[in-house]
C-alpha cells in the first residue's frame, strides 16, 4: 500500500476537499433554446399533417364506398335490362325463323313444288376433278427390275 500517498497522485484532479459537481439541470443556452423550438413546431406540424391525412383518407373510403355501391346499383341493372334485350332478340329471332322458313312458304303457297336436286354422275366427276388427292405417296419407289 505504499507509495500511492492517497489521491494526490492522480495528476489534474483536486483533493479530496473539493466540492461535489453539481448534477442539477444545467443553464440552456440560446442555441439549445431555438432547438427545442423548432422540434415543438415541427411536432405541432407533424400532428396537424397526420390528423389532416387520417380525414383525407376517411374522405376517401367514404367516396370509395359510394361509387361502389352504386356500380353495383348499375351493374346490376344493365344485367336485367341485357337480359330482356336477350329474351327480346330471341323471340323476334324465333318469330322470324318461323316465316322465313320453307314450311311457311310451301303452307303459304301450296301450288309451288320443291323439284327434287339429283347432281347426277356427272357432277361427282367433276368434283373428285377439283379436289385434291387425298393419299400421297410418301414412300419412295422401286427401282425398276431388269
Amino acid at each position: 500500500m505504499g507509495g500511492m500517498g492517497g489521491m494526490g497522485g492522480m495528476g489534474g484532479m483536486g483533493g479530496m476537499d473539493s466540492a461535489p459537481p453539481d448534477f442539477s439541470m444545467p443553464t440552456v443556452g440560446p442555441l439549445a433554446e431555438w432547438r427545442m423550438t423548432q422540434e415543438n413546431k415541427l411536432a405541432e406540424r407533424a400532428s396537424v399533417a397526420a390528423a389532416a391525412l387520417s380525414e383525407k383518407q376517411a374522405e376517401a373510403r367514404s367516396a370509395l364506398d359510394q361509387f361502389y355501391a352504386e356500380r353495383k346499383v348499375k351493374s346490376e341493372a344493365k344485367a336485367k335490362s341485357n337480359k330482356e334485350e336477350e329474351a327480346s332478340f330471341v323471340a323476334d329471332r324465333d318469330a322470324t325463323m318461323a316465316t322465313d322458313s320453307w314450311e311457311s312458304v310451301m303452307l303459304a303457297q301450296p301450288h309451288l313444288k320443291i323439284a327434287p336436286f339429283n347432281p347426277g354422275p356427272h357432277i361427282a366427276l367433276q368434283l373428285t376433278q377439283l379436289l385434291p388427292p387425298t393419299h400421297t405417296h410418301t414412300h419412295r419407289r422401286r427401282p425398276p427390275r431388269r
